[in-house]
């Protein structure tokens, strides 16, 4: 799986500690919040159909990279983080479908990833900065199914709209078949389902991100159908709809749904409220990963070490951009020409020392690259394959204070879950090199 082939319009403040109350975001362990809680940056945007997280990478087919952020307080970034999440709704390649890919395959390739980066962590520093690992087994490297209220701009599990228990999604594939639909083990599809309310009734619905047309009539709902469901028990009368409301766990939407109930009751036609309030973050749950922010591919900071501005390099999402300048705004960078370091020995020499001190710098970039393939076949036994600028990553890591900015770098090597692997093929003595790509597999005859 493609590790956070980083988006290039942020990138963490160079000087520490980041102070800044405009980074807006909400937090999702623990959902309350406190002290040192890992929050997702929010872009700000309310609109409809507008994607209110700030994404980093959206290359993957099984995944999508988000901007975390871990706060101190509401007021304080500890640090920004790079936070890796499953796909709502998976988007394999024609490829990939023929590879045969199942919801355990997928979820084996997430714990693969955590054991290579702890493996690589105790033997080399150019791999990313682990800050939470991504064991599928584990309960507490799972996230729960978490919607965002727009309004409220908190995030929240959905309950089931009948009985507000918790939805969680069913591995149960007997049950599963029993109703006609895709396994669990044997497919890409996932579907929430109240386990209480199945218990009591078969006709209890299954819910999905989204529903292929080979699925209509066998009692799958889509996302906007849970969301209808919910608002209609939180605007809803009787024993039911009061005890949803009452453990509902966003006091905005329940405030909505009051308003909606009075507005009816007086004869209005109001539009439904939840029409776009709840924007889902992960539909089905599933583990993730948390490393460090690095913010600049190879092609990146070759550029900035030649002397390209570093404004032209923020391309990506306004939102994303716009935090990019607030953070620079709040501690001003040398990055920026303020008022911190030097950036070079040599800046403003005039001699001709300074293409000469770029020139070193390349090379000692380039020295890191190298030894970080090193390190990661001694570690792991297998090459990495899957080289390119996306995957090699430069961070102006806060090391050797005393050192000019530009001297103060740290390549990390990403991509530690798409290295190639080299297998023998069934019945022959040919051996074949399989390129687990963003986009594609590969077998290539040796």
């Amino acid at each position: 799986m493609p590790t956070i082939p980083y988006n290039r319009a942020v990138r963490r403040a160079t000087e520490e500690p980041a102070t800044d109350s405009r980074i807006e975001s909400a937090p999702i362990l623990p959902l309350s919040g406190g002290p040192f809680s890992l929050q997702i940056a929010l872009s700000g945007s309310t609109e409809a159909g507008g994607d209110p997280f700030l994404t980093l990478s959206d290359d993957d087919d099984f995944a999508r990279v988000l901007l975390g952020v871990i706060k101190g307080d509401a007021e304080t970034v500890v640090e920004l983080c790079a936070v890796k999440l499953p796909r709502n709704a998976y988007r394999p390649a024609a490829l990939h479908e023929a590879s045969g890919w199942s919801n355990p395959m997928i979820e084996d390739r997430w714990a693969a990833e955590a054991s290579r980066l702890a493996q690589l962590e105790r033997s080399s520093r150019f791999v990313p900065r682990w800050i939470r690992p991504a064991s599928a087994s584990s309960s507490d490297s799972r996230l729960a199914p978490l919607l965002l209220c727009r309004i409220g701009r908190i995030f929240f599990s959905p309950p089931c709209p009948r009985c507000g228990g918790a939805l969680e999604t069913c591995r149960d594939d007997a049950r599963l078949g029993q109703a006609g639909l895709p396994l669990f083990s044997g497919s890409l599809e996932r579907f929430l389902r109240c386990r209480a309310c199945a218990e009591e009734g078969p006709d209890t619905p299954f819910y999905a991100f989204e529903v292929p047309s080979e699925l209509a009539g066998k009692g799958v709902l889509s996302a906007a159908d849970l969301a209808r469901d919910l608002g209609e028990a939180l605007a809803g009368n009787g024993a039911e709809a009061a005890r949803l409301q009452s453990a509902f766990p966003c006091p905005d939407c329940v405030r909505a749904g009051e308003e909606f109930r009075a507005a009816v009751a007086s004869g209005a036609r109001p539009r439904p409220f939840w029409e776009d309030r709840w924007a889902p973050l992960t539909f089905s749950g599933g583990p993730f990963l948390v490393t460090g922010l690095d913010p600049f591919d190879l092609d990146e900071f070759s550029d900035l070490l030649g002397g390209r501005p570093p404004d032209t390099l923020f391309t990506g999402k306004p939102g994303a951009a716009a935090l990019a300048a607030a953070a620079r705004e709040q501690k001003p960078s040398a990055l920026e020409g303020g008022t911190g370091r030097p950036r070079w020995l040599f800046e403003g020499d005039g001699s001709g020392s300074d293409a000469v001190e770029v020139f070193t710098v390349k090379l000692a970039a380039f020295r890191q690259v190298v030894q970080a393939l090193l390190e990661y076949s001694r570690t792991l036994g297998r090459p990495h394959l899957d080289l390119h600028p996306r995957h090699l990553l430069f961070d102006l890591a806060r090391i050797g204070e005393g050192l000019p900015l530009f001297w103060n770098f740290q390549m990390r090597l990403h991509g530690i879950s798409t290295a190639a692997r080299v297998e023998r093929l069934a019945g022959g003595k040919v051996r074949a090199v399989v390129l687990a790509g963003t986009d594609q597999c590969r077998v290539r005859e040796l």
